[in-house]
């Protein structure tokens, strides 16, 4: 099976938001931790980075993917 890599093109916005998704994630890890996407979702919403409504979610989980 051959594995193949999309070169993607991140705006401010969507790079901002993957740069502190790794800083968390990095976080989380250096305790041991592992992260699911909720998990994520929750440190950002109560950080104040995106709000708590679904469509928020929805839009996380697709960045976080092509990040």
């Amino acid at each position: 099976m051959r594995e193949t890599f999309l070169v993607k093109q991140f705006g401010e916005d969507r790079l901002g938001i993957i740069q502190t998704c790794n800083a968390i994630i990095a976080q989380y890890q250096a305790q041991g931790f592992r992260l699911t996407l909720r998990q994520l979702y929750y440190q950002l919403v109560t950080r104040n980075i995106i709000r708590n409504e679904e469509r928020a979610y929805k839009r996380m989980g697709e960045i976080v993917s092509d990040g």
